[in-house]
């Protein structure tokens, strides 16, 4: 499969490959382990594409959208994002009517009501917090709190460290590194 030209390119040595590929073929346990191998990797991959009840961005992987939504969503870009909420209803696909209101958080803050408002507060805080110490803000925090006590950091280094850490404070509840 590879011409002369990718061999030289990628610096690979067509001898060590054809010495590593007998071994492997006179392995009798290789492909056993092979095999053995692909089903730890699809078993992980299989709890790992599991959403989380907050993880509707993930879900959009789960199965194929209905062709009649697919349409809809071509027209999402062109909608006021004051109506983006009244627009959701036309969905079939429970994955989409979750997600507009994200969309519309996401790319226009300015648009929401005061109640989109906080339930976009809530869902950040949930997504950011939920499974407690191993939450995305409890790692953030730890890998932080780690950076800041590296004893070598120039004052540069120190001084966007502290300020990071400022604005996580005032963007995620509790977080002080």
């Amino acid at each position: 499969m590879l011409d002369v030209a990718a061999t030289k390119r990628l610096k690979l040595d067509m001898e060590v490959i054809k010495k590593h590929q007998d071994m492997l073929k006179a392995d009798p346990s290789f492909i056993s382990k092979l095999h053995g191998a692909l089903e730890i990797l699809n078993k992980n991959r299989q709890t790992s594409l599991v959403p989380s009840d907050i993880d509707v961005d993930a879900s959009l992987y789960n199965e194929f959208m209905p062709d009649s939504d697919r349409q809809l969503q071509k027209q999402i870009h062109q909608i006021e994002p004051s109506k983006l909420t009244s627009f959701a209803s036309k969905f079939g696909d429970a994955r989409l009517k979750a997600l507009l209101p994200l969309y519309k958080a996401r790319n226009f803050p300015s648009s929401l009501t005061p109640a989109e408002l906080e339930s976009w507060e809530d869902f950040k805080e949930r997504k950011l917090q939920a499974g407690g110490a191993s939450s995305q803000a409890a790692r953030f925090n730890k890998r932080l709190s780690e950076l800041i006590q590296q004893p070598k950091l120039t004052k540069q280094q120190k001084y966007l460290l502290e300020e990071i850490n400022l604005y996580a404070q005032s963007v995620i509840p509790g977080t002080d590194a």
